[in-house]
């Protein structure tokens, strides 16, 4: 099980690298602290992989844990900055 928690989570690490590389490069932006980005990146895979896993551990149909899953995923919408304006995430320079 640990096995497929890390395969899942070095695939959403994958994933996550190459959207900010692009993003970086097509909005020429940089990643700040990348010490800190970097563990964000580890432990939020992580986390995210085993939650995941014990979701689909917990019920016997795949509809069951993609609708269980909303339940997390639907909040973290709110609190994660995807309705923050660009100009907001650029700080204080215009």
């Amino acid at each position: 099980m640990l096995g497929k928690a890390a395969s899942v989570a070095l695939y959403g690490m994958a994933t996550s690298l190459i959207i900010t590389m692009g993003l970086c490069l097509l909005l020429d932006m940089s990643v700040v602290n990348p010490v800190v980005f970097g563990l964000g990146l580890v432990f939020g895979a992580g986390i995210f992989s085993l939650l995941g896993l014990t979701a689909s551990v917990m019920v016997r149909e795949a509809f069951e844990a993609m609708s269980l899953m909303n339940f997390v995923r639907f909040p973290i919408l709110f609190i994660s900055g995807v309705f923050m304006p660009i100009e907001a995430l650029c700080g204080s320079n215009p």
